[in-house]
């Protein structure tokens, strides 16, 4: 699982936004870790490619979910 004990921007590298749509930043964990994936949601187009680069075995550091509301 995710600790942000190290540094890690798999996810953030594979990001074809450079950068702009995820970030690592310092800030602590829910496992007390300095390092977390931010992402700018106003920026993420949602593709899931930082979720799939990530190196964690099962849940991935970052999760993409929708979070807009789809046209009628």
């Amino acid at each position: 699982s995710f600790t942000g004990t190290a540094y890690c921007d798999g996810c953030a590298k594979t990001c074809p936004l450079g950068g702009k749509a995820i970030r690592i930043k310092q800030g602590r964990t829910r496992a007390d870790g300095p390092f977390k994936p931010v992402v700018n949601p106003d920026v993420c187009t949602g593709c899931g490619l930082c979720e799939k680069a990530c190196v964690l075995e099962g849940v991935a550091a970052i999760t993409v979910r929708a979070n807009h509301v789809g046209a009628r």
